[in-house]
């Protein structure tokens, strides 16, 4: 679906409508026995681990949605990307059929099965952060988050813009489709300029082996640019553009500390902001909403995104990272 200005522009409008229709009123309280929301249960299923910094703004946002509104949401991930040990989640999350399920779906294959499956069971969905081109078909209420590919290829545009020519895109999650369809985005936006971009495979749990595949990547002359895909890449990609003295354009998908600091200083050039905070508490509100009223967006995607942030805005964004909503 193509994101409009005008979705944008309604988002946030929504958020504080439903939140001012939806909220007890208490500051931080759990729920009770005494609220009529005590009995509803929300399940979380994500492929991204709580401590993850990405992830942790998600589960931010989820919790304190479940605070805000007098629910029990339960956030669950697995130990590291494990597409297999997801599935069994999702199927247990199903089994114990709770008022509604948010889920990520980085691999539609995989996953639409099992979320057709709550869905026919009559466990509303909504799904979050990757699946946006698969959700309508699979009967979700609602995606929240932003186009993979729409806001890659925004960020691909922008790099011909800058000059260019041969991007790396830092895939820490083989196997992560989602990962895949930003690289596809970027290439999509450079071709319009002459550029290409390739998927340059690191590895997302070990930091050092990926410092030294960047190095010898940098070093071959390969690439006049570097992306990563998410923060899991932004330390190894900063050190081995020191390490080697890479000259070329830096750039990060999501917010982490490491790659604001980066732009305030000027070491790299800019990051993509979904604003994944909302990826989890959107999620749990429109449950709640639904669960209560049979209340549902009209449209099939809530999006969160795509922001650039840039030396204009990145220290003003890094203070709110410290908060966990950023």
């Amino acid at each position: 679906m193509r994101i409009t200005r005008l979705h944008v522009l309604l988002a946030p409008l929504l958020v504080a409508l439903l939140a001012l229709a939806g909220c007890q009123g208490g500051q931080g309280k759990a729920a009770d026995s005494a609220s009529p929301r005590a009995g509803i249960k929300i399940i979380m299923v994500t492929h991204g681990q709580a401590g993850d910094p990405y992830w942790s703004v998600v589960k931010h946002g989820a919790d304190d949605a479940a605070r805000d509104l007098g629910v029990s949401v339960s956030y669950q991930a697995p130990q590291s990307y494990d597409i297999f040990a997801m599935q069994k989640l999702l199927e247990g999350a199903i089994a114990q059929h709770p008022a509604g399920i948010a889920v990520s779906i980085p691999d539609a294959d995989a996953l639409g099965p099992l979320v057709k499956k709550a869905v026919a069971a009559g466990i509303p969905v909504v799904s979050l952060d990757s699946g946006d081109r698969e959700a309508a078909q699979l009967g979700v209420l609602t995606h929240v988050g932003a186009s993979e590919f729409d806001a890659a290829k925004l960020a691909g545009e922008r790099f011909g813009a800058e000059g260019v020519k041969k991007l790396a895109c830092l895939n820490h999650e083989q196997g992560n489709v989602s990962l895949d369809v930003r690289c596809e985005g970027l290439r999509a936006g450079l071709a319009e300029s002459g550029g290409t971009a390739t998927n340059l495979a690191i590895n997302g749990k070990d930091p050092t082996d990926s410092r030294q595949r960047l190095s010898t990547a940098f070093k071959s002359g390969s690439y006049d640019a570097a992306i990563s895909l998410g923060p899991v890449g932004v330390g190894p990609m900063l050190a081995a553009a020191k390490d080697t003295g890479f000259t070329g354009k830096l750039a990060s998908f999501d917010l982490s500390p490491e790659i604001l600091q980066a732009i305030d200083v000027g070491t790299a050039e800019f990051a993509i902001d979904f604003q994944q905070y909302l990826m989890g508490y959107l999620p749990v509100l429109y449950l709640v909403q639904h669960a209560q009223y049979q209340l549902a967006p009209s449209q099939p995607i809530t999006p969160t995104g795509p922001a650039f942030v840039t030396k204009e805005n990145a220290s003003k964004i890094l203070k709110l990272t410290q908060q966990g909503v950023r």
